[in-house]
């Protein structure tokens, strides 16, 4: 079921298409409650398996920290496959510990830690600087702000913003040349193309990028262990982030037999809002059991079972003698 079908199956158990189109205020809400049951599902332990996925990124020459994208939500492994290495998860303090220098570098990663699952920037300014924001298409232009929130030498917060220009970089303000990192990075509205911060000018090191169509900057940022020497290109096995069901087609990113689940969850919200208890608890009843089904579908492994004894090896000498191990 795509999000058009699951409204339309509200609004037959409503009645708020009863021969009229139904409100706006009436599909906002409805799309609001199955959004948040369906973010709340997603979120839920052992759904892991419809998240799963492997995100190619590439180290940076003699900078130790790297980024996966805002659609990554928790890492598993990174893999280095060129050198046939499961890097491993760190902690910061072993990295400290370990080389409180930074001295080390390799071409081959042994290690990574998690610095933070939200960074607004992909990287740092290698030196305090002046910060500029453009966009990819010249359509962006003074209607759009963006917004830094960040800190410049001595720690000391800052927060500037400034119209867009389209494809000319603008400053986020000429008098502040001394931005050393960023805490938040955001548009006042979505935009035809993609945004982006650069140190020094509008042609200076790019250190973030909102895409097309988002209004927030949210990186997983990673040092890596020992400094890359070279640009390395890792594979990350992530969980993904959900994204909410927008236009009429988008579908949930389970199994379609168990889409139901949304269009019921949604019933038991309306219901309590209307003051039916009664009705809520058949949808609620109804939507327990369809949950109870798909975890217990996600929860099997496929193939065909096989019992301890069934991968045992045989013994070649006989009932009464061990197989090998």
């Amino acid at each position: 079921m795509n999000l058009g079908q699951m409204l339309e199956e509200l609004y037959g158990v409503f009645g708020s298409n009863d021969g009229v189109s139904p409100q706006p205020r009436v599909t906002n809400r409805f799309t609001r409650f199955l959004n948040s049951e369906y973010r709340s599902l997603m979120g839920q332990k052992g759904m892991e398996k419809c998240r799963r996925g492997t995100l190619t990124f590439s180290t940076i020459a003699n900078v130790e920290s790297c980024v996966l994208p805002l659609v990554c939500s928790s890492i598993f492994t990174i893999i280095d496959r060129t050198n046939q290495r499961v890097l491993d998860p760190l902690t910061l303090q072993d990295i400290r510990a370990d080389d409180p220098g930074n001295l080390r570098s390799s071409a081959t990663p042994e290690g990574y830690v998690v610095m933070s699952y939200a960074a607004a920037l992909a990287r740092d300014p290698t030196a305090a600087a002046e910060l500029f924001v453009k966009s990819t298409s010249a359509a962006d232009g003074a209607g759009v702000h963006a917004y830094l929130d960040g800190y410049i030498t001595g720690g000391y917060p800052v927060r500037k913003n400034v119209n867009l220009n389209g494809l000319t970089a603008v400053s986020f303000d000429a008098l502040t040349t001394t931005w050393i990192g960023g805490l938040k990075f955001y548009l006042s509205t979505q935009t035809q193309g993609d945004i982006i911060i650069n140190q020094g000018s509008g042609g200076g090191t790019e250190l973030a990028r909102i895409p097309a169509g988002r209004t927030f900057s949210r990186y997983t940022r990673l040092l890596i262990n020992p400094t890359p020497s070279n640009v390395v290109t890792l594979y990350a096995d992530v969980e993904l982030a959900i994204e909410d069901l927008i236009q009429e087609m988008d579908e949930p990113i389970f199994q379609e037999d168990f889409h139901p689940l949304l269009v019921a969850k949604t019933e038991a919200r309306e219901w309590t809002k209307r003051e039916k208890p009664a009705m809520a608890g058949l949808a609620i009843a109804r939507a327990r059991d369809i949950a109870r089904d798909l975890k217990l579908k996600l929860s099997r492994d496929g193939g065909i079972a096989m019992s301890d004894s069934a991968r045992r090896r045989f013994s070649q000498l006989g009932p009464f003698f061990p197989a090998g191990s």
